[in-house]
C-alpha cells in the first residue's frame, strides 16, 4: 500500500509520531515543501521535497492548465504545489491531508486524474467554522465531496464532523501518537535547571505550546499571584514557546515582581522538548474557545500525561476528554480556579503523585504511537478495500 502524507509548510515530528510507527509496514513518503516550519530531517519516514523550482517549471510546461487553476480560484496561492504533486503522486493508494488547507484542496482537485483514495485528518471541533472564513467555504466545495475518509483526533472532534452532516461510516477517531518511550516519567533536566535559575524547593508549573491568546497563558500569572498573595511564594513556571503573547507576559510578571519565578524558555524542537516536561511538579494548559477555533487535544497535554505529571486542562475543546479522570480541569479563563487545583497539588504530594500515575496510565492506553498507528492503519486497509 502506497501512502502519501501533504501537509502544506506544517510537516513536523509531533503530528507524525504514529506514522513513523508504520514506516516499516507501508510504502510511505512525506511530501515536504522547501519552506517547511519544521526540522523533519530525522524522521524516518522518506520524504520527497516539494520546490518552487520545479512547480515553475511544470507549470510553464502546460501553460494552459496552470492559467485554469489560476482562474478558478478567488484568491491566489489556492494550490499547494499542484503541479509538482500532479506528477510525483501518480501510483500512490492513499492521499492523506489535514484540514480544509491548501494541501488538501490540491489533493481533492487531482483525486479524479490520478485515482487514489482520500484520507483528511480533521482538528475542528466547531461545526461549519469554515461559514466564518472564506478560504476555508472555497476549499470545502472540493474537499468535503472527495474525502473518503475522515480521521478527526478526538470523539469531540467527530461530534463536529457529525453535527456537519458526515455520514458516521466514514469517520474514524484516531488519536494522536505519543512516544511513550522518550516521554516518560524521568529526574528533572539538571542542566536545563542549572541555566533557569530555579531553586531545589521549587514547586514548578510547566507549559509547552505557542504563547499565543487562545492558549490562554495569560492566566498563569493571575493563579500565581493569587497564590504568592497566599504566602506559595516559592512557586515557579516554566513557559517554552514562540509566541505574540510572550512581551505582555513578561511585562505582566515585572509588574507584579514575579520575573524571577518566570522562566521563559525559546521554542524547542521535538528531540529536545521532553526536557521541559522532566521539570514540572503540574502541567498546565489553560486554552479557551475563540468564534473559529477550540484546542483539539494539545500535544503538550498528552506529553506530560505520558511524562507521569499531574495535569491540569480547561474546560475548552477537546482537552476535557484528553484529560479523562486522570488530571483536573476548570473553567477557561477562571484563574481563581486554576490556583485552587494549584494549590491542592502543592499541599498534598501523595494526591498530586496518584494523579501522574493515573496520566502516565491513561497516556499507555490511548495516546501510546504504536497502538494509535494500529488504528490508523486499520483505516488505511478499509479505504482501500
Amino acid at each position: 500500500m502506497r501512502v502519501a502524507h501533504v501537509r502544506d509548510n506544517k510537516m513536523n515530528p509531533w503530528t507524525f509520531q504514529r506514522e513513523e510507527c508504520l514506516a516499516d509496514r507501508l510504502d510511505m513518503t512525506l511530501f515536504v515543501g522547501e519552506r517547511n516550519d519544521f526540522d523533519v530531517s530525522r524522521m524516518r519516514i522518506p520524504k520527497q521535497v516539494l520546490r518552487h523550482r520545479e512547480e515553475f517549471l511544470l507549470a510553464a510546461r502546460n501553460p494552459r492548465l496552470a492559467w485554469e487553476r489560476m482562474r478558478r480560484a478567488p484568491f491566489s496561492r489556492a494550490d499547494y504545489y499542484y503541479h509538482s504533486l500532479r506528477k510525483h503522486l501518480e501510483g500512490y493508494d492513499i492521499a492523506h491531508s489535514t484540514d480544509l488547507i491548501r494541501s488538501a484542496y490540491t489533493l481533492a482537485e487531482l483525486k479524479g486524474e490520478l485515482g487514489y483514495r482520500m484520507v483528511l485528518s480533521w482538528w475542528q471541533n466547531i461545526p461549519h467554522w469554515s461559514l466564518f472564513d472564506a478560504r476555508g467555504a472555497f476549499y470545502r466545495q472540493s474537499v468535503i465531496p472527495a474525502t473518503d475518509a475522515f480521521v478527526p483526533y478526538a470523539e469531540t472532534t467527530a461530534r463536529a464532523l457529525i453535527m456537519e452532516g458526515i455520514p458516521r461510516e466514514k469517520v474514524h477517531v484516531v488519536y494522536p501518537g505519543v512516544d511513550i518511550k522518550r516521554f516518560t516519567p524521568s529526574p528533572r533536566d539538571a542542566v536545563l535547571v542549572r541555566q533557569l535559575g530555579i531553586p531545589d524547593d521549587a514547586f514548578v508549573v510547566t507549559f509547552v505550546g505557542k504563547l499565543t491568546s487562545a492558549k490562554g497563558t495569560y492566566i498563569l500569572p493571575y493563579a500565581l499571584k493569587l497564590l504568592a498573595d497566599e504566602g506559595f511564594t516559592r512557586v515557579h513556571a516554566v513557559l517554552a514557546g514562540r509566541g505574540a503573547q510572550r512581551a505582555t507576559l513578561e511585562k505582566l510578571v515585572r509588574l507584579w515582581g514575579m520575573a524571577d519565578r518566570f522562566h521563559f524558555v525559546d521554542f524547542l524542537g521535538y528531540h529536545e522538548v521532553h526536557r521541559v516536561h522532566t521539570l514540572g511538579d503540574a502541567f498546565v494548559m489553560p486554552s479557551y474557545a475563540t468564534m473559529t477555533n477550540q484546542e483539539q487535544f494539545g500535544f503538550g497535554l498528552a506529553e506530560a500525561m505520558a511524562c507521569g505529571k499531574a495535569v491540569i486542562a480547561s474546560t475548552t475543546g477537546g482537552l476535557p476528554e484528553v484529560v479523562g479522570d486522570a488530571g483536573l480541569v476548570f473553567p477557561a479563563g477562571d484563574f481563581a480556579a486554576l490556583a485552587q487545583h494549584l494549590r491542592r497539588l502543592i499541599q498534598d504530594r501523595p494526591y498530586r503523585e496518584d494523579l501522574g500515575a493515573k496520566a502516565r496510565a491513561r497516556a499507555e492506553a490511548l495516546f501510546d504511537a504504536h497502538k494509535t498507528a494500529d488504528a490508523l492503519y486499520a483505516v488505511y486497509q478499509r479505504v482501500v478495500a
